[in-house]
């Protein structure tokens, strides 16, 4: 006798997707009828961690995700966000994407998957910007300079590229509560809003670490470029900056094998913070100068990827070409 699957109870299709291990099989999955389509939720909320899928510039409609695990690229026909052209995507994380728009201070967050779309404070409501003027072409954001407090102006076009670094959430933006913290760029200062927040609040004693950021185990993570940490408790009514001074650090350069001075060789270096099933990694990612192609631009490749065990116990002996 013939089943028809698509009339499978609600409950047994549910506890089937439970038992998925992969994001690509759960949309799969979600995927074989409608009914099972309206029974499942857009995201799986049992999955175990899953390694990162790189999102590929749009074409059309269409979005590819390239799964480094699996070396595959996925195509899926997914809507643009609503927003005003020109727009930039300026972070992610948690699988949502951070939108900056030229023409006005917006910044909002695009769900790809399931076209959800919440609206952050604008960057008029960042503690340094004054002003948005879009009459004065080429100077519509005011901004307060640090650490003069003097005025100036700039384009929006300069800001659309320059302004945010990178984003980080604390969690999902669904959830109850989530926190989004923001490196910015010139000034190499974080700043911070929580869900129902109307304005960005600076964190005070963590300028200048804005190398990397990272959420981990309730904490914010942030690192400067000699590797110093300062731990930020942002729960309370004002943020909490604790530092940690790491010892100077001698690593192997890519291609030598004795160590070398780190203040010597430290501008041929990024660090970013990792969690890694668990475990928090300081890691340095090494660069090797390729050509001058022109006046105020060089080509850079990296060469290898030095592993620092923890923010606070360094093991010197890990390095991964």
């Amino acid at each position: 006798m013939d089943v028809n699957w698509s009339e499978l109870q609600p409950e047994l299709v549910q506890l089937i997707a439970n038992k998925l291990t992969s994001y690509i099989d759960y949309i799969r999955f979600r995927s074989v009828c409608v009914n099972w389509h309206s029974t499942l939720s857009p995201t799986h909320r049992y999955l175990p961690y899953q390694f990162p899928w790189l999102m590929l510039p749009y074409t059309g409609n269409c979005c590819r995700f390239f799964n480094l695990s699996a070396n595959k690229v996925y195509q899926l026909n997914l809507p643009l966000p609503k927003a005003p052209v020109p727009s930039r995507c300026c972070g992610s994380s948690h699988g949502w994407l951070v939108f900056q728009v030229e023409n006005n201070p917006s910044i909002f967050l695009f769900n790809p998957l399931t076209s959800i779309q919440i609206q952050l404070p604008p960057l008029t409501a960042f503690p340094n910007v004054l002003d948005f003027d879009v009459n004065k072409v080429g100077k519509e954001y005011l901004f307060r300079d640090s650490p003069t407090n003097d005025p100036y102006r700039c384009s929006a076009v300069d800001i659309l590229d320059s302004f945010i670094k990178k984003v980080v959430f604390s969690s999902s933006p669904t959830s109850d509560e989530y926190i989004v913290l923001v490196i910015m760029n010139e000034t190499g200062q974080l700043v911070y809003c929580k869900k129902g927040f109307e304005s960005w609040k600076m964190i005070d004693g963590a300028q200048g670490y804005s190398q990397d950021v990272i959420f981990y185990k309730g904490l914010f993570y942030a690192v400067t470029k000699r590797g110093a940490i300062a731990i930020c408790d942002v729960t309370g009514e004002s943020p909490v900056v604790t530092i940690i001074t790491t010892p100077p650090l001698r690593r192997p350069l890519p291609s030598r094998t004795i160590l070398v001075d780190y203040d010597r060789y430290y501008s041929d270096e990024l660090l970013y913070l990792v969690d890694v099933l668990g475990e928090l990694l300081l890691v340095a990612r090494y660069f090797e100068l390729v050509v001058d192609t022109e006046p105020n631009m060089s080509v850079y490749k990296t060469v290898g990827f030095f592993k620092l065990i923890s923010p606070v116990i360094f093991d010197l002996n890990c390095f991964i070409p």
